[in-house]
C-alpha cells in the first residue's frame, strides 16, 4: 500500500511540474515584453564655403587686358569622404562655351581654365550649367581651393583690333554655386 501512496505521489508531483511548465509557456506567450536600445553617431560633416571677387557682374569692353576672376571654396575637415560640387552658370544668350579637351570656358578671345583637381561631370540639360566634382577623403579639408587656373581670365592686348571686337561686350555675369555631399 505504501508503495501505490508513493507512486500516487510521484505521479501528481510529475504531473503538477508538467501542468505548471505548460501553463507558463502559454502565460509567456501572451505577456513578453522587451526593451532595447539603439545607438547612432552622425559623423561631423563641415559647411562648404565660396568666396567670389564683386568684379564678376562687370562686362568686359574691347581694350580690356585681364578680368579677376577667382572663386575659391572652402571647406573643413570632414569625418566621411566628401564629395564637393561646383555649378558653373554662364549668362543666357552668350557665346561662352565649353571645351572639355582644353578644360576652359571661351567667349570669343576670352579664355579661363578650370584648375587642376576639378572633375567635368556635365552638362545641367536646362540650362548653361556646367557640373565639377572634387572628392575629399575622410579628415582631408578645402582651404580656399581655386576654381579658375590662376585665378585670371587670359584676355589678348589686342582682342579688340585683332577679333574685330570693337563693339562688343562680353557678359562676365558667371555664377557660381557649391555645395558638398557625402561621398560613402
Amino acid at each position: 500500500m505504501k508503495q501505490k501512496i508513493m507512486t500516487l505521489a510521484a505521479t501528481l508531483l510529475c504531473m503538477t511540474l508538467i501542468s505548471i511548465y505548460m501553463l507558463c509557456n502559454m502565460y509567456a506567450r501572451y505577456t513578453t515584453n522587451g526593451t532595447a536600445e539603439e545607438h547612432a553617431r552622425v559623423a561631423s560633416f563641415g559647411q562648404v564655403t565660396l568666396e567670389m571677387p564683386e568684379t564678376q557682374d562687370a562686362k568686359l569692353l574691347p581694350g580690356d587686358t585681364s578680368v579677376t576672376l577667382d572663386p575659391k571654396v572652402s571647406m573643413p575637415a570632414s569625418e566621411v569622404a566628401v564629395a564637393v560640387y561646383i555649378y558653373v552658370t554662364l549668362p543666357e544668350n552668350s557665346s561662352w562655351a565649353y571645351d572639355a579637351t582644353r578644360r576652359s570656358f571661351t567667349c570669343g578671345p576670352v579664355l579661363w581654365t578650370v584648375a587642376e583637381g576639378w572633375d567635368y561631370l556635365k552638362q545641367a540639360e536646362h540650362a548653361k550649367t556646367y557640373i565639377f566634382r572634387r572628392f575629399l577623403e575622410p579628415k582631408q579639408s578645402l582651404a580656399e581651393e581655386r576654381i579658375v587656373e590662376g585665378g585670371t581670365m587670359k584676355v589678348p592686348q589686342n582682342y579688340d583690333d585683332y577679333y574685330g571686337m570693337t563693339d562688343t561686350e562680353v557678359n562676365m555675369d558667371i555664377r557660381f554655386k557649391a555645395r558638398a555631399v557625402q561621398a560613402d
